[in-house]
């Protein structure tokens, strides 16, 4: 959770809206399952970066030592 007061009013309110389905509540769900999805989006592509630029040290000791 943030420290941002106003942020974490507009959160209880949400919140209040959703659980007691007032009036646009719709599009407060809509809005979320957006955010949700968005964020395993950016979560995959993360992933997929760390996957690409994954390096394997292990290569490095089959090189031996050339300095002895």
């Amino acid at each position: 959770m943030d420290d941002n007061l106003e942020q974490s009013e507009r959160l209880a309110i949400c919140d209040a809206i959703l659980s007691a389905q007032l009036p646009g509540y719709e599009e407060i769900d809509v809005l979320l399952l957006e955010g949700m999805n968005r964020r395993r989006q950016i979560e995959a592509e993360r992933k997929s970066i760390l996957a690409r630029t994954r390096v394997d040290f292990s290569l490095l000791d089959d090189v031996g030592d050339d300095n002895a």
